[in-house]
């Protein structure tokens, strides 16, 4: 349920629906950009808790 709702609240954010007018810090160089590194290793970080696994994130062998 919470690698579901991390899938959720990252994509939305992701989404940027306010086009980066009302959060100050996306109109300052690389403070901006951290928020959206956040959210996507947010996102990466669900879905391969959901077993989804991206091409291009490499394989963890389980001991």
């Amino acid at each position: 349920m919470l690698a579901i709702s991390g899938v959720l609240l990252s994509t939305l954010f992701l989404m940027n629906l306010t086009f980066g007018l009302i959060e100050i810090p996306d109109n300052l160089p690389i403070v901006g950009n951290l928020d959206e590194v956040a959210a996507s290793a947010l996102l990466f970080a669900s879905l391969a808790r959901l077993g989804i696994h991206l091409p291009f994130e490499p394989k963890r062998r389980r001991s």
